[in-house]
């Protein structure tokens, strides 16, 4: 279980004096590139690069394999599942191939590691799309939405946030488990 915990820690170098921090850093992120896109990521390909770039750093097992575009009228789609509690979905453009959205959903097994493998993949979402964030940016954007709060009951959230020109949701409850997602404020 200490394993898990520090891996968490190492990812967001959190300590007690720098939770202020967390949220003091993200109130100055600038609109990503230019505020005319209307994309998360230019491609599903760079996301998935990204994201299991992430992965590797954090020492995640966690990866997207083999995924799937689903051809659809208006956007493609694609789909993953890490495991049987844990899968990821997104929307691409039909014209240009750029990522519109994506949305992850969990629920965890009741181990420590489920828990973790959430967060890290709520993370690794995060750092995909904007990859100049640091771990103390990452870690804000997620204390935003209610996570690394004692405080706050998981199971029972409904919030979302901006940060440049993304915007972060979370909705949970304990039957539907835990929904993140993140799209550009620009795509309407």
């Amino acid at each position: 279980m200490s394993d898990q915990s520090d891996r968490l820690d190492s990812l967001f170098q959190n300590d007690n004096n720098q939770s202020q921090e967390m949220t003091k850093d993200i109130n100055n992120v600038n609109p990503t590139s230019s505020t005319k896109n209307y994309y998360i990521a230019k491609s599903a390909r760079q996301f998935k690069n990204r994201f299991n770039q992430f992965c590797i750093e954090t020492n995640s097992s966690i990866r997207l394999v083999n995924v799937n575009i689903n051809k659809g009228e208006i956007n493609n789609t694609f789909q993953y599942m890490f495991n049987k509690n844990l899968g990821i979905f997104g929307s691409i453009n039909k014209s240009d191939n750029t990522l519109l959205e994506v949305t992850m959903v969990g629920q965890g097994d009741g181990s420590v590691s489920s828990g973790v493998d959430i967060i890290l993949t709520m993370s690794g979402i995060i750092s995909s799309i904007q990859p100049d964030l640091s771990p103390n940016q990452r870690a804000g954007i997620l204390k935003k939405l209610g996570f690394l709060d004692d405080k706050t009951d998981i199971l029972n959230l409904e919030r979302n946030t901006v940060i440049g020109n993304i915007k972060y949701w979370v909705g949970s409850s304990k039957y539907t488990g835990i929904m993140f997602g993140a799209s550009n404020i620009n795509n309407k």
